[in-house]
């Protein structure tokens, strides 16, 4: 079950109670609550509810600033929990351009090979522990058409490493194509993923 709020009018008052009910949701797995004005009170209660959520697999909510609380909260979550969280940092930054036009173009990928990608994965992982390596990853990506430059599936694949370690939990990277509403990236030509462009 994928939840998508983005720039949803959600207020303070209106985090505090989906965070009541995300303290009891079992069937939520993805939650996008991007480009809400729920100011740091809204984003602590949402935070606090996914310490005590089962369910949820992925949260984002890039666009909204966070105070070094929330920040320390998403690091505990993200360190106890395992649960990435997307996010702009303090001071309310936005993602980088270039990584977020990476991200984009690859949910533009995901769209039409997602089936595929999500078999090869599990091929690859003979024991079943949900991780791969980037080099895994890597080479079933471009076997099932990817094409990007070494450089761009570098930055891709350090975005979701969050140990820092070369191994990725693959659910995350598959779990790109729920985080937004899929929204192009107008500057970008997505066909050039397909047609070998940006490999070249």
């Amino acid at each position: 079950m994928f939840f998508l709020l983005r720039n949803n009018r959600i207020t303070v008052e209106c985090a505090k109670h989906l965070a009541i009910g995300l303290k009891k949701n079992t069937l939520l797995k993805s939650l996008n609550l991007n480009q809400n004005a729920m100011k740091d009170e809204g984003v602590e209660a949402i935070l606090k509810a996914i310490m005590i959520n089962s369910s949820l697999k992925l949260l984002s909510v890039e666009e909204i600033g966070l105070n070094i609380n929330n920040a320390r909260l998403i690091q505990d979550i993200s360190i106890n929990k395992g649960i990435p969280i997307l996010h702009g940092g303090t001071g309310g930054y936005q993602r980088n351009t270039a990584i977020t036009s990476i991200l984009n173009m690859f949910r533009v990928y995901l769209e039409s090979n997602y089936n595929d990608i999500q078999s090869a994965f599990q091929m690859q992982d003979k024991e079943q522990l949900g991780i791969l390596n980037s080099d895994e990853i890597r080479n079933c990506l471009k076997d099932h058409g990817l094409r990007m430059t070494n450089r761009m599936l570098d930055s891709l694949l350090e975005e979701l490493d969050k140990t820092n370690t070369g191994n990725i939990f693959y659910r995350d990277l598959l779990n790109i194509a729920f985080i937004s509403d899929h929204v192009k990236h107008r500057s970008v030509d997505h066909t050039s993923i397909h047609n070998g462009e940006m490999g070249r």
